[in-house]
């Protein structure tokens, strides 16, 4: 897998850059809001692999930028015979650019990985900025690495001697091996783990 960096920009919600790099178990990440900037790494681990894809539409911001800007313009008719409604003209264009202010920022179409122990948005990349496929990329190559990671704990734990007990345990529960063969097959596995010198001496 290449190094792939993804930079997303918008309108009024700012710019976002994503780097996934072959040699690092993390994904880069850099925001920009107004004047703020937030650089740090998110360990891909915390992940769960199968990122969400959420659409959103702002009713309510939708619904104020059209009724203050009908109301504008009704406004803005009737100034053109009463100049004492020319004054509340500006009062009215203010809040429909508010209501357009509240859509664009409130809207959006996002994937979003989640945080595996709490549940929260992790990461959240904007679906088709600036096209979907680099987006598509990105997220597939974080889903392959998140999966990686999650093979390669897997076998590190699947053998310990712990999980052996476990999986024996589990098995007499269910009725599969009678408790002489539990007894059995824990004794060989102490045995092989005090020939190979591991315990407390």
């Amino acid at each position: 897998m290449a190094n792939i960096k993804l930079e997303q920009e918008a309108f009024l919600k700012g710019k976002q850059i994503f780097e996934l790099r072959d040699d690092e178990d993390c994904v880069r990440v850099s925001v920009k809001r107004r004047a703020a900037l937030s650089e740090y790494k998110l360990p891909l681990g915390i992940l769960a692999h199968d990122p969400s894809r959420h659409k959103r539409l702002d009713v309510t911001g939708l619904v104020l930028m059209i009724l203050f800007s009908i109301l504008t313009i009704a406004m803005f008719a009737a100034a053109t015979h009463e100049p004492a409604f020319l004054i509340m003209v500006p009062f009215f264009i203010f809040f429909a650019v508010i209501g357009f202010y509240q859509f664009k920022k409130q809207s959006g179409d996002n994937w979003i990985f989640f945080n595996r122990t709490n549940g929260r948005p992790a990461l959240v990349i904007w679906a088709d900025n600036p096209q979907k496929e680099s987006v598509d990329e990105l997220c597939k190559n974080i889903t392959n690495k998140v999966r990686s990671l999650e093979g390669k704990a897997v076998s590190q734990l699947g053998g310990s001697p712990s999980d052996e007990l476990r999986k024996l345990d589990g098995l007499k529960k269910d009725g599969i091996i009678s408790e002489i063969e539990f007894e059995e097959a824990k004794t060989r596995l102490l045995g092989s783990l005090e020939s190979k010198g591991i315990g407390f001496k």
